[in-house]
C-alpha cells in the first residue's frame, strides 16, 4: 500500500485534513491579532466609557420629572361625646414636579469636556491598533 494512501487514511480515521497547509498572511494575523489584544481591548473600553459620559453629561441638560403618591385612612374616634361618634377620613394626594435648567453654565461645560475626552480617547485607540500592526508585522517579518 502506498505511504499516501496510508497517509490519507490516518487523516480520515481521526479527523485530520489532508490538505494543504494553509499560510498565514500579514493581514489575516493582524485581523487574528486584534481580536485578542488586550491594549487595543483596553482602548476600545476606555472610548465605549467615554461616550458613555456624553450621554450623562447630555442628560444634565434635559428636564427632569418627579411624581409622588399618598393615601392615607383616618380614624377619629370621640369618646367624650354622649353618643361615641367615630369618623373616617380619607385622603389622597399626588404631586408632579417638572424641573428644566435654564442656565446651568457648568454642565455645558461639561458636555464640551465629555466630547473632547472622546476625541482623545479615539486617537488612543487608532494608536493602539498601529502599534499592534507594527508589532505583528514585526513579528511576522521575524
Amino acid at each position: 500500500m502506498p505511504r499516501s494512501l496510508i497517509a490519507l487514511a490516518f487523516a480520515a480515521a481521526f479527523g485530520v485534513s489532508a490538505g494543504t497547509a494553509h499560510a498565514l498572511d500579514l493581514l489575516e494575523a493582524v485581523r487574528t491579532a486584534a481580536a485578542i489584544d488586550p491594549v487595543v481591548a483596553s482602548a476600545q473600553a476606555q472610548l465605549q466609557a467615554s461616550r458613555e459620559r456624553i450621554n450623562q453629561a447630555n442628560a444634565l441638560l434635559l428636564p427632569t420629572v418627579s411624581a409622588t403618591s399618598n393615601d392615607g385612612l383616618n380614624l377619629v374616634d370621640n369618646n367624650w361625646t354622649a353618643p361615641p361618634a367615630r369618623r373616617r377620613f380619607d385622603s389622597q394626594s399626588l404631586n408632579l414636579i417638572g424641573t428644566q435648567p435654564l442656565f446651568r453654565p457648568i454642565y455645558r461645560e461639561t458636555l464640551k469636556q465629555s466630547e473632547l475626552s472622546t476625541q482623545v480617547y479615539e486617537a488612543q485607540l487608532a494608536a493602539a491598533r498601529q502599534d499592534l500592526i507594527l508589532r505583528v508585522a514585526q513579528a511576522y517579518f521575524d
